[in-house]
């Protein structure tokens, strides 16, 4: 995983462009140039060093309060045969979703996990946070009935049910514009940026790709089709989840319905630099 963050305020200029040129010969799974471009980007400090690690424990985690039933969460008995079954979505179709399932698949986020997470602020989940975002409509009826109030946030915005503006909001990646819901995964920056204390970053990145597997698990069991987004406009969700300039998005899912598709797009040699 590779994690860039932005000073905070407004949108910085583009003063400096990197332009990393894959050969058209090239695989399409990304190895070669790419990959080694986006490992030189990972600050060196990261992989060194770290915190002692706490004992072993199971707890969800993210902090998702007490609302999420007991009976949606991933049992020990699913696992094996979720994580065979789990796919990413090719392309989004315009059909609705069954708006239960939608809200039953993010209800899986209370699932306990065994880790060596530090807990800070007297919870496991301190920092790590989430916000929903869908289109007026069942799904959000149904997500107003299901999901917490903890550190799970429902945004209702016309966005989602707007294809141009999805399009944009993934960095013009058309095979998302028929999402119908945008999962964030985001923290303040003074959370991880700790001088000295890289384990912090390595903790939070951990926390949000269990959180995004659990989502991929739920989803799967629910039969709502989802995929990991690897290029977003930061600014943009920013903006729509009503998210402050010192939150830094770090991990973006979207849910919705499977419109076939044999091949994943931003996968293609073609795609690095989204656009499609």
């Amino acid at each position: 995983s590779v994690i860039s963050v932005a000073p905070s305020g407004p949108a910085p200029r583009n003063d400096q462009v990197w332009i990393a040129d894959q050969a058209a010969d090239a695989p399409a799974d990304s190895h070669g140039a790419m990959e080694e471009f986006c490992w030189s980007q990972i600050p060196q400090e990261l992989p060194e060093g770290g915190d002692p690690m706490a004992p072993v424990m199971s707890r969800p985690v993210v902090d998702a309060g007490d609302r999420l039933s007991q009976l949606l969460r991933i049992g020990r008995h699913e696992w094996r045969l979720l994580a065979r079954l789990r796919r990413s979505c090719k392309t989004f179709a315009r059909e609705a979703t069954d708006a239960p399932d939608t809200a039953a698949a993010l209800n899986t986020l209370l699932t306990p996990l065994p880790t060596d997470l530090q807990v800070s602020e007297g919870k496991p989940g301190a920092g790590l946070r989430i916000s929903v975002v869908v289109a007026p409509g069942p799904v959000a009826d149904a997500c107003r009935a299901w999901l917490p109030s903890a550190d799970i946030r429902l945004i209702v915005s016309e966005v989602v049910a707007d294809p141009d503006g999805m399009t944009r909001l993934c960095q013009g990646q058309g095979h998302i514009s028929a999402a119908q819901a945008l999962v964030l995964f985001h923290v303040p920056r003074d959370r991880f940026l700790v001088p000295g204390r890289p384990q912090a970053l390595r903790d939070l990145l951990f926390q949000a790709s269990a959180a995004a597997q659990l989502l991929y698990l739920g989803a799967t069991r629910q039969r709502v089709a989802v995929t990991a987004v690897g290029g977003f406009d930061a600014y943009g969700l920013r903006e729509v989840a009503g998210l402050g300039s010192d939150e830094e998005v770090v991990y973006l899912l979207a849910l919705g319905a499977d419109g076939g598709g044999k091949e994943k797009t931003d996968r293609l040699a073609i795609a690095h630099a989204h656009g499609e």
